[in-house]
């Protein structure tokens, strides 16, 4: 359902791809500057799709991972460049100790997958926040090894890596968040 100004619309269905299982985490964004509202999805199956919506319907939802590190934990987000409009949407994927991305846009759809950041051991927790004024968007991931590592979207690479925590004190779980100054 959609929030008008001043009551709620009919309710919109948004479909898995086929084949998939049902919904275990769901995270989504929206777009700042438009109308557009992005969804990221984790089955109990590991797998990890998305799909946009486009102020009037939802775009086919897309798979980009069939073998995620875990079906536990929050292991996909997104998150729009606020002045573009552009989308982010990372995820982890299983054997592979970093963090696997892809862009959307209006115009080119979606991009091949990439690698955003090296982890010392597999992500089990991402967030992505993006910064109001700017295209960028910031990317926190904590590893299996309870390590919390940092770098930034600046909208079309990624800029810097730091480790801001060696022992988070929890592992699959979410003890972090980001805000921008």
């Amino acid at each position: 359902r959609l929030w008008n100004g001043s009551s709620w619309t009919g309710q919109f269905q948004l479909n898995a791809p086929s084949n998939m299982d049902v919904t275990r985490y769901l995270t989504a964004a929206s777009d700042p500057g438009g109308n557009q509202i992005a969804v990221g999805v984790t089955t109990p199956g590991r797998d990890a799709w998305f799909s946009v919506w486009n102020g009037t319907s939802w775009s086919t939802s897309f798979v980009a991972e069939l073998n995620l590190e875990t079906a536990d934990t929050t292991t996909v987000a997104v998150a729009f460049e606020s002045q573009s409009g552009d989308l982010l949407a990372a995820y982890s994927e299983d054997q592979h100790n970093g963090v696997k991305f892809r862009t959307w846009s209006r115009t080119g759809g979606w991009s091949a997958e990439g690698s955003a950041i090296p982890l010392g051991n597999e992500a089990n927790s991402l967030l992505l926040e993006p910064d109001l004024n700017t295209n960028e968007i910031m990317l926190l991931a904590q590893d299996d090894n309870n390590d919390l590592v940092v770098t930034r979207w600046v909208g079309d690479r990624w800029k810097g890596y730091r480790e801001l925590e060696d022992n988070t004190g929890e592992a699959g779980k979410q003890p972090f968040a980001y805000m921008w100054d």
